[in-house]
């Protein structure tokens, strides 16, 4: 399998395709010597570009160390990471990090965080400067209401993990993920210590807030934040798109993600955890994202269970739904959290839904579009059913449908921020903004129509990148760490970007 993408320069536009069919020359079909010359030309190339960093256990095996190398100095490797900060070349960084299954998986977790903090440190701190820290200048109020709501969900979070039994992989995953966040807050905040003590916390830092980025558009609007900042006209901030090939002879996977300039240090990813593969059949998560967050946001993953998922983000019209009986802070878990738990623990598109349905926070409210590769053959019939599964979620309420019929009726299923099921539409407010004009109607606004005439064009990747993209934008906010203008053109790379680790 293999995916690629592209960036469209001088536009927040992230496009990412996955082709189900692409192959590559396996170690099996290469001669011995010409695969030691590969291997010490790869390796010369990457020592190049990218930095290393181990993060190794201490000899009383209490406190973690951090080295700037490939391993570390005795048999205690707990994560390996690497980092290529291209920003100013490609657009993109590029961070992968590997964790031993010798270790505990909260040790994992924190490890991996902790690589993740120093490496990009850089990124974080320009990627927060750029989307967050002017967030409460001139909205007092509305951050004191947000801050205080904040303490009350994480004070019941950790009482939750504390009281849930270690048999309960969800909120073990729950766990883990705060594991991860306070790992990349101690690699970001702290000036090169001699240890690291690996702890979980659960508190308002800002590399909390980075991960609460999408979910905080609704909670603005529950706060009441005003100005509204949802006020403007907004056409929606993302295109996904699912196609067969003609004769079944590929299955693509696409994600535009448009937004401010101000969000435009990107970080492409590989998260490699050694947990155990049956509890975790995504164990290894490539997705698209931002300086420390942990889930993509985009959202655009690649899971080890061979799954795929996206979203596009829907506005809610309906304002009623925007009170305490939908949005609280006991009993439910933001959008970022329950998206990284789902792609991990789901082996299957049927069981991300359910995964991600439990705990809904009525924030970030998205259309998720899941597809299984494990279940297209390419050149075979299409399966009957758990190829494609389709999403919706507004506060109070979570529908979740297989939807393999679509694709195997039309051959591709569109997404672009409006809700497919009518319950939904009606539910958010769509329907009731339809009956002004097609815009807000699904199958009849200006990109549904776009798809419908289009996507038969889409016969391989050229042609869907073509469908896909485009290249207009003003710059007007905040882009520490960015040029003014960026003057390369389209990048594409492959989607193996394995961390080839020893560790022991």
């Amino acid at each position: 399998m293999n995916a690629r993408l592209l960036l469209v320069h001088g536009l927040c536009v992230l496009f990412i395709i996955f082709d189900r069919t692409a192959a590559h020359l396996t170690s099996s079909e290469r001669s011995s010597g010409s695969q030691e010359e590969d291997e010490y030309d790869r390796r010369k190339e990457e020592d190049e570009y990218y930095t290393y960093l181990s993060v190794c256990k201490n000899e009383t095996g209490i406190n973690l160390y951090a080295v700037y190398q490939r391993e570390c100095d005795f048999d205690n490797q707990v994560a390996l990471g690497r980092f290529r900060n291209a920003v100013n070349e490609t657009g993109w960084g590029v961070f992968e990090v590997e964790t031993s299954s010798n270790y505990d998986d909260a040790i994992q977790a924190y490890a991996a965080g902790l690589a993740e903090g120093i490496l990009t440190k850089q990124l974080i701190y320009y990627h927060f400067r750029n989307t967050i820290e002017d967030m409460c200048k001139g909205y007092r109020v509305y951050c004191n209401k947000l801050y205080a709501y904040l303490a009350k969900n994480l004070k019941w979070i950790e009482q939750t993990v504390r009281m849930k039994p270690k048999e309960d992989l969800y909120w073990k995953q729950v766990n883990l993920s705060f594991a991860q966040v306070t790992g990349i807050w101690h690699g970001y905040s702290k000036k090169s210590p001699k240890w690291y003590k690996p702890v979980i916390n659960f508190d308002i830092t800002p590399i909390y807030m980075i991960q609460l980025y999408g979910d905080l558009f609704d909670l603005a609007k529950f706060f009441d934040k005003q100005p509204d900042p949802g006020d403007a006209a907004d056409s929606g901030h993302c295109s996904g798109f699912a196609k067969l090939a003609p004769g079944n002879k590929d299955l693509f996977f696409s994600h535009v993600a448009m937004s401010g300039y101000n969000t435009m240090n990107r970080v492409l990813k590989v998260y490699k955890f050694g947990y155990d593969r049956k509890d975790a059949p995504g164990y290894t998560l490539s997705f698209s994202g931002y300086p420390a967050g942990i889930s993509s946001a985009d959202d655009f993953v690649l899971t080890s269970a061979g799954l795929a998922a996206l979203e596009t983000t829907f506005a809610i019209y309906n304002k009623t739904l925007y009170t305490d009986t939908f949005i609280k802070p006991i009993g439910q878990l933001h959008c970022w959290i329950r998206s990284s738990i789902a792609n991990t623990l789901a082996g299957d598109a049927k069981t991300w839904s359910k995964i991600f349905s439990r705990y809904n926070s009525g924030t970030y409210n998205n259309q998720w579009v899941i597809v299984d590769f494990k279940t297209f053959e390419p050149g075979k019939e299409t399966p009957p059913k758990d190829l494609l599964w389709v999403l919706e979620q507004v506060p109070g309420y979570v529908l979740a449908r297989d939807m393999t019929w679509f694709i195997k009726k039309y051959s591709y299923f569109p997404s672009y921020n409006i809700p497919y099921f009518t319950v939904i539409s009606e539910m958010s407010g769509f329907a009731e903004q339809a009956k002004k004009n097609d815009w807000y109607k699904w199958g009849s606004c200006p990109r549904a129509k776009i798809f419908d005439r289009d996507h038969v064009k889409v016969t391989d990747i050229e042609q869907l990148q073509k469908l896909m993209s485009w290249d207009t934008t003003d710059i007007v906010a905040n882009h520490y760490g960015q040029p003014v203008d960026w003057k390369f053109g389209p990048v594409e790379t492959d989607w193996e970007t394995d961390v080839k680790a020893n560790l022991k």
